[in-house]
């Protein structure tokens, strides 16, 4: 690459022989001709100088009869990649990638009736369908980004752990267990790092659960007999926060005295904490027992499946 960069003789040369062997072959395609295609995948996951080379290369050759190139990316990622190299920004880059990209087609983003066939085909080729329920396509639909990837990891990592740890069979643990896990590993990563933690109690999706309540009602508080100043009295405490008292009106100091609780968790508990589907799958785990065995299994037997997040790709 760095030869014909730098010498426009070997280019030209280059560009002739690609032309003429495409040429040839073509011509042995019969009346119709043929084509090659070219299928170039997840460029703009590549560094800037690597996206930078493979459209000054499709540049060069695109033109020569026969190669078609196709190449699956996102466009607005390639133009920001192209923009330093194009002494501009985005707008720039956009320019310089029209004269290389001749048509351009965007792909919809998959609905939620497609993901949701796609789970069931995920599962049913992994050998797991009857253990995905309704709640857990939910979680995937709504929180995964609905991208096929990762849904793909979250399945395949849960048939591997299913039939590599038989310890997800002993009560209280089960295979919904195992599932939920898999599910907070990769689409809740802060949240199963702080359950993993041993920073945190013995109980961090009860801390959780129990912020969701006080957070729910600490608007309008009420009335001082009720059970749920005993949840407030509870996590305040193990904060080292004092609990208000229960007379009427209480609730803007209150109020104040949640925001310091929640400092004391990580900065997505209040996100999560209004993601109806997260707070029914952590509900749906169960009493402490339950989640403390949930916790102590994660920790003393960690999944072997670990979350591979989606990185920069450098080519050589």
């Amino acid at each position: 690459w760095n030869d014909l960069a730098v010498d426009p003789k070997t280019r030209n040369e280059m560009k002739d022989s690609i032309a003429g062997t495409l040429s040839d072959w073509m011509e042995k395609g019969g009346q119709l001709g043929r084509a090659l295609v070219m299928f170039i995948d997840d460029l703009d996951r590549c560094t800037d100088d690597v996206v930078l080379q493979i459209c000054e290369a499709v540049k060069l050759y695109l033109d020569a009869p026969g190669l078609i190139f196709v190449i699956a990316c996102d466009m607005s990622v390639l133009a920001r990649d192209v923009a330093e190299s194009a002494r501009g920004g985005i707008g720039e880059g956009r320019a310089y990638l029209e004269k290389i990209i001749q048509v351009a087609y965007k792909v919809p983003r998959p609905t939620e009736a497609n993901i949701r066939k796609l789970i069931d085909d995920y599962g049913e080729r992994s050998g797991v369908s009857n253990l995905i329920d309704d709640l857990m396509k939910e979680v995937l639909v709504e929180d995964a980004d609905r991208n096929p990837r990762k849904i793909k990891r979250v399945i395949n990592s849960f048939a591997l752990e299913y039939k590599l740890n038989p310890a997800w069979q002993e009560w209280p643990l089960d295979n919904w267990l195992l599932v939920t896990s898999i599910l907070l590993q990769y689409v809740y990563t802060p949240f199963y790092d702080f359950l993993v933690s041993d920073k945190s109690s013995d109980d961090p999706i009860g801390d959780f659960l129990d912020y969701v309540n006080i957070r729910r009602l600490a608007p309008t508080p009420p009335p001082s007999h009720h059970p749920w100043w005993a949840v407030v009295h509870r996590a305040f405490s193990q904060h080292g926060i004092s609990p208000p008292d229960r007379s009427p009106g209480t609730g803007e100091k209150l109020m104040r005295n949640v925001e310091r609780l929640e400092a004391a968790f990580p900065e997505d508990f209040p996100a999560l904490a209004r993601n109806n589907a997260f707070v029914t799958l952590m509900r749906s785990i169960g009493n402490k027992e339950t989640r403390c065995a949930l916790r102590a299994q994660l920790i003393n037997r960690p999944l072997a499946a670990e979350a591979v997040h989606d990185q920069t790709i450098s080519v050589a």
